[in-house]
């Protein structure tokens, strides 16, 4: 959008939403408006809008909201049960994606975090899988053993 989103990311910098997204928030379902200049003027890019509509949609995944998503289209568009569908899907494909990368850093901090802790740690800790090969060996079991 170039320099036209610069107002709308003025109004994200100082921590304030546009209706339209708050309302995306508020419900999991998509938000049409089908005259955004009309039904959300105090959005700073109601005007890139004009002649089209505004679908917004939260982004959500196992209960983890993301933010949201806004999008342009032709008003013919707006209520296509076929490209709602699709816009559903391309929302939950990206929290999806979302939920996975964070699920993965959390995984590997707290990895790292348990790894600090058998390393530091005088006490012998091995641990085994359910075959019984060994999985976790730490300092104080190669000492002790």
């Amino acid at each position: 959008m170039g320099g036209s989103f610069e107002p709308m990311a003025e109004l994200l910098r100082s921590g304030k939403l546009p209706p339209c997204a708050e309302s995306a928030i508020s419900s999991g379902k998509v938000q049409v408006l089908n005259d955004p200049p009309l039904q959300c003027p105090e959005c700073p890019l109601a005007s890139v809008y004009s002649g089209r509509a505004g679908l917004s949609m939260r982004i959500e995944h196992q209960g983890r909201v993301f933010g949201w998503i806004c999008l342009s289209c032709p008003r013919k568009f707006a209520h296509s049960v076929e490209e709602l569908d699709l816009l559903k899907e391309v929302v939950g494909d990206i929290a999806f994606a979302l939920w996975a990368i964070d699920t993965e850093t959390q995984r590997d901090s707290l990895a790292n975090r348990y790894a600090t802790i058998l390393g530091s740690t005088t006490d012998a800790v091995v641990a085994d899988d359910l075959d019984g090969k060994i999985r976790v060996f730490n300092p104080g079991a190669e000492k002790l053993f």
